[in-house]
Formats: C-alpha cells, structure tokens, sequence
C-alpha cells in the first residue's frame, strides 16, 4: 500500500543461476552448459561476471573479442539451450572511447569529437536514456543479453545522484528494470542488483554483495536474513552460493540453503583462482574430486567437484530446487498480488506463539534456521557442522531440533504423519545425514512438482511450459484438500491484466477406501494466453498410500470410466518422457516417499480429468496404514543407507557367508513392496512384508551392535537407524 506491488520477476528467475568471477571464453561457456547437464544438475540462468568485456577498465560495455569473437553467437548458443544471460556492469567510469559503441553515442549526445568519454550521469535523461538505447540496447538486442547484474554502485553520490536516499543502486535499478517498457518492449524486466533502500522491493532480483568469509556463521545468518527480507516484499534476495575447499560439508549445507531461498545463485568473487591454483602454495588447495580438512579458504564453485558422497547431496538438494518449480513459481504470484511471496517467517503463520520467533538467534550463528517456503512448506536447513573433528562428516549425522508448531504434519524425510496437539508446538530433535534437509509439510496439502525423471533435460526447464506437471497429495488432511497451480507466458507483463494467466486446480478428497483427484484448468478469461499447452500429461503421488486394486480416469464430460492399467516398471516407461499411455505403479524413492504414482497422458487441458484411487479393503489394512504413518519410508530410507554404509569396507554383517543379514533383509524391503503392490500379488502379502519391518529393524541394530569393527562406522550405521 505504501511502496506499491512487488514485481513478478521472469518464471527462469526461479530457477537455478551459475557464475563465477573467471576469465570464460566462448568454449567454456559451453563446457559449463555440458558440466551440468552430463550430470543432470538443473541451469536455468548464466551469469557472467566482469571478465566478460574489454579490459581497459573496471567498466566496460563491450565483448573481449579475444573470448567472445562472435558473442551475439555465443550468447545465442546459451539462448538455444534454454538459459537466459546476464552481464555484470560496472557502470562507475562512464562509457569510454575504448568501447564499440562510443562513437555512435558521442555523436548523438554532441558532446566534441575529441571527448574520450561519456561520464556516469543520472540526472540528465537525454545522456542516460541514449546509453540506455545505444550502448546497452545493442547487447540486449544484437548480443542477446537478457537482463543486467548491476555491480558496484551502491549509495553514494555518483552519476548525479545527491546521495542518501537519493542513490545510483536504486536508480539504476529502477531504470533498467522498467526502461525496456519506453520503448515499447513487454518483456518483463529485472536486474540483479545491491540493496538501494526502501522501495528497491519494485526492481527485484537483490544481490547482498560479495560473501565476506567462508564460516558456518555466515551461513547461519543469511536465512535468517533473507526471511526478515519478505518483510519489507523482498524474498528474492540472492547470495553468494559457494564452499571453501576445507570444508565441504558446508558447501553442501550452502547449497542447500540456497535451494530454499528466494533466488538460487552459485557465485564465488575470485577466491576459486589466483594463488589457490597453486597446490604448492600456503593456500590449503585440495586438488579437484578430493576431500579433506586443510588450512585454506579457496574456493570451491562447481557442485560435482567434490568427492562421490558430497556430489550425491550437491545435486539432490540443486534438483530439489528444480523439481518444486510450479510451487515456487505459484508463490511468486502470491508476492505480486497479496506481498507474502516464497519466503514466509514462521510468525506470519503463529504471531502469538513463543516459537515461530526463535529464528531470529540466527544472526549470531544458531542452527535453528527454520521457515515457511511458501504456504505449505516448512523447512528447517541445517546451518552447523555435524561435528566430526576427523575423516568424512558425510559419516556423522548433524543434529538438529526443529519446533513443530500445532497441527498435522507430514515430515518428508521418514514419512510419519505427525499430530501436534499441545498448543505451544514441540521440538523435534534428530540426526541428519549430508544430503538431508529437515522439511515438514502441511497435513492434506497438495504440492505442485515438475516429474524430474520424466523430463528430457534439466538445463533450461524454468522456461519452459508445464507438459507433464504433477501434484504431491500429502497424508494427514481432513475432507477435501485443494491447491491452485499458477501459470503464464513467463517472460511479458500480460501477467498484470486478468486476460493472460490460467490457474489448474487440484482438489482432493480421501475416504477409507478411494482417494479422488480431481484437476481443472481455468483461465483468467475464455481464452487462455497463446503458450499455455493444449495437451499435456499429469503425475499423481500418494506418498504413504497402500496399493491401489483399481485406479480408473474420468475426462471431460465423457461417461465412460477408463482404467488405469498397472505398469510394474512404470518408473521406466516415464524415464526421461511421458509414458506412452495412462499407468499406475508403486515406487520407493528417495525424494519422493513410498506409495503409488498415477500418470495421466496426453489429455486436453481444457478438460476436467478426475482420477480415482481404489486402496485395498481387509482387516490388516488399517495395521499396515498406521505402520506407513509412523515413519516406514524413513525407516527404510535409512536402512538402504546403512547397507551402503557397512558395505563400503565389506563389514555388512555375513555379506561373506550364509546367515540371516538382517541388515541386508531390511535394506531390500522397499523395492520388495514396488512388487508386491501389484494388485495381482497374493492378498496380504504387501501388509504382511510392513509387518515384518519392526522385527527385521530390532534384529538389525543388535546384530550390528555385536560388531566390533571397525567401530566408528558401526556408531554411524547405528545412528542411522535409530
């Protein structure tokens, strides 16, 4: 009411950003391209740093040709790829006679022909606009440049400016952010920007500056930061994402972080190059794919240059990111239109309760950072090292409490749907490993998910339209559940009329025996927005459902009931593209939980779909239910990771020789249920295998207790399980 709206920044924004202050050439841009999707780690934005233009000075506006021969080509390369580009100005020394289009703006300006520059100058439009125009206007147009990293100039009394509250950052921010529009351009504009004071809210994405150090404390600080950021409308905020070479475990912790955060940016100022290229210097460099605690703070920026383990969680936590993409996008409208965007304080949901405000320690370096990301979501990354003073920390579980407030809560990592009746909230206190992120979700909620291993890349998928989108349905909601699913263009301003959006919902509804989903897309006005797909495909998930006996589909107004057939390897038929037809199976996954997975394909947009998920009747379906509720999948999660774990130096107890490996037993459970939820298995036979978890655990950890080596990796595999 005060400042106005907050802007809807491009749908690619939300997606993940890679930078690095180096010395790219056309070649490396490339080879950073291939980098990440050879290792199915999502791109979506490319930022190139300083080095992108003549040397000459800290300022500059034209390519190095010595890198970039052809750079409009180079740019369209990444263009084609489905990435979008920004550039980091300096724009403190002006325009110079060094840059190409120099003469051309001198002259339209009249300054003399002998002038060797065009000084900064905010105050006089005709100057600004004609570098806006001519010199920038050639990179977005002819170089295609997408949006400006504005560095440098921050406060201060540059360029005309008077200083104080009058200042070059939100000047510069409000000019390139709207400047587009003079001159009749649509495309949604943004920058990459410092803090310029109050109202900056208007000219999202914020950049807080170079990170200072390297330090668990640093890290702690920035969300507890970047939640107070929502409270003047600016969730966006970006940090620096990188590691130090010393410490993995929290580049890893960095990462993920930031996977939560409004704005997903890797970008580390140099501290990746110069003496820590050197591995005989006194840097601590550790050499690239190594591990280990050394004495140095160089910088690690790449997510796959780390040992097996640390590579693991790096791109589990960047998919993650990436596989929420509809929620967070969602969100982003909800910014725009009510001013709680994506990052919500656990006090916007409980003011009154003692609790929702313990994150506010976080600035000096508690790990009780803990949030809502979005409206359903509430995470609680881990900020603090696991502890191990020696050796891997990716075998030492981090600690953590996280304070469950009243309600009904599905906790994604164990799957235990959890009723919180004591009016205070609880605290939850258990041991993470490296690649896990504490996240609760909202009893009932629906959660929109890109299918990630249904897709034919990850490199540029936060630009394109959803035609094969999914909804998580969350246990431990009451009566009907729904969600609205946002969805535009993407990338034009249409988003601020009402003819130019189209929200799908999903409602919900589960009794004892059917679960019905029902998804119906309504646009803004009659028609939807050109890009919006005709046809496209759907994924159902039910985490903690038992199997289906009968799935069947309803389209449009049709009165024909069509069944949905059981596919046993329907995780195969949709890996990377949409199956072939309608199917349903059963999957155990890590990110996902245990139970069914719906695909329905290739149906009209236009069309109400409605599913209907018939589970299983008989007297042991309510024991096998409770026993999903009171954490299986994480209880089987845990046990593939301590098979693994055992299994390293060959210490699984009797992998050499015959015996009841009760470990072993445990860790094939869930891959046992994919099986046996097929509803042509022997009756009872999937509830009878759940009734066995119990048992098979116990015998687990007492037969690993009796082990005597090596016992550090006991210790882990135990606590593991417990």
């Amino acid at each position: 009411m005060i400042g106005g709206k907050a802007i809807m920044v491009p749908k690619y924004a939300m997606g993940v950003w890679w930078s690095r202050w180096y010395d790219l050439n056309n070649y490396d841009t490339k080879q950073v391209v291939d980098d990440y999707e050879s290792r199915s780690i999502p791109l979506d934005v490319f930022v190139i740093d300083m080095d992108w233009h003549t040397k000459d000075n800290w300022s500059g506006f034209t390519f190095d040709p010595h890198l970039f021969p052809f750079p409009g080509d180079s740019m369209e390369y990444l263009n084609q790829m489905g990435l979008y580009v920004t550039l980091n100005l300096h724009d403190a020394s002006g325009v110079n006679i060094w840059d190409a289009m120099f003469q051309d703006l001198n002259k339209y300006i009249g300054q003399p022909s002998d002038a060797k520059v065009v000084p900064m100058n905010l105050v006089n439009a005709t100057v600004t606009y004609a570098v806006e125009d001519i010199v920038l206007g050639d990179l977005l147009t002819n170089k295609h440049v997408s949006f400006w990293w504005i560095d440098w100039q921050q406060g201060g009394a540059m360029g005309g400016m008077t200083g104080y509250k009058q200042n070059p950052t939100i000047w510069l921010a409000h000019l390139r952010c709207t400047d587009r529009h003079r001159v009749g351009d649509d495309t949604r504009g943004m920058v990459l920007a410092r803090w310029g004071g109050m109202g900056h809210h208007r000219y999202q994405v914020g950049f807080s500056g170079d990170v200072a150090k390297l330090s668990w404390s640093n890290l702690a600080y920035q969300p507890y930061f970047s939640a107070t950021a929502a409270n003047v409308l600016f969730p966006s905020w970006s940090h620096d994402i990188e590691g130090d070479w010393s410490d993995q475990e929290m580049y890893t912790r960095w990462l993920q972080v930031g996977t939560f955060s409004g704005t997903m940016r890797s970008h580390e100022r140099g501290m990746s190059a110069g003496g820590c290229g050197n591995p005989s210097a006194k840097s601590g460099y550790v050499m690239p794919g190594q591990w280990g605690p050394t004495s140095g703070t160089c910088s690690l920026i790449q997510p796959w240059n780390v040992g097996p383990k640390f590579f693991a969680a790096n791109r589990r936590a960047l998919q993650h990111r990436e596989r929420l993409l509809p929620y967070i996008y969602s969100a982003h409208r909800s910014l725009y239109d009510s001013g709680v965007g994506i990052l919500q304080p656990l006090y916007y949901h409980y003011p009154k309760l003692e609790g929702a405000y313990r994150m506010t320690r976080s600035q000096n370096g508690e790990n009780d950072a803990q949030y809502f990301f979005g409206a359903d979501i509430m995470v609680a990354p881990i900020t603090a090292p696991a502890g191990a003073a020696k050796g891997d920390p990716s075998q030492t579980l981090a600690s953590k409490t996280v304070w469950v407030p009243p309600g009904t809560w599905y906790e994604t990592l164990t799957g235990r749907v959890m009723a919180v009746a004591v009016a205070a909230g609880v605290n939850a206190t258990r041991g993470y490993t490296l690649g896990e992120v504490p996240m609760w979700i909202k009893g009932g909620a629906i959660v929109p998910f890109l299918p990630l291993k249904s897709l034919p890349t990850l490199v540029g998928q936060a630009t394109k339209q959803y035609t094969y989108v999914g909804f998580k349905i969350v246990p431990g909601g009451k009566g009907t559940s729904s969600v609205a699913l946002y969805e535009d263009d993407g990338n034009s301003t249409a988003y601020i009329g009402e003819k130019s959006h189209v929200w799908t919902h999903c409602n919900a509804t589960s009794s004892a025996a059917v679960t019905s989903v029902t998804i119906e897309s309504v646009p803004a006005a009659a028609v939807p927005y050109a890009k919006f797909p005709k046809v496209r495909s759907y994924q159902l998930r039910l985490p903690n459902g038992l199997p289906p006996f009968k799935v069947t589909v309803t389209i449009g107004a049709q009165t024909t009931v069509t069944p949905v057939p059981f596919v046993r390897f329907g995780a195969v038929a949709n890996h990377r593209k949409a199956p072939e037809g309608h199917q349903f199976y059963y999957a155990f996954e890590e990110d996902e939980g245990l139970g069914p997975v719906i695909d329905v394909v290739n149906v009209p947009t236009h069309e109400r779909i409605v599913v209907e998920v018939h589970g299983p009747a008989g007297a042991s379906v309510s024991e096998t239910a409770a026993a999903m509720s009171k954490g299986l999948f994480g209880t089987l999660l845990r046990s593939v990771y301590a098979h693994a774990n055992q299994d390293i130096d060959r210490s699984n107890p009797d992998s050499n020789s015959p015996g009841p490996a009760y470990v072993s037993q445990l860790s094939s459970v869930g891959v046992a249920l994919e099986k046996l939820a097929d509803p042509a298995a022997p009756a009872g036979a999937f509830g009878s295998m759940v009734a066995r978890v119990p048992a098979l655990l116990a015998n687990a950890t007492m037969e690993l207790s009796k082990m005597k080596r090596p016992q550090g990796r006991v210790n882990y595999t135990l606590a593991l399980l417990k």
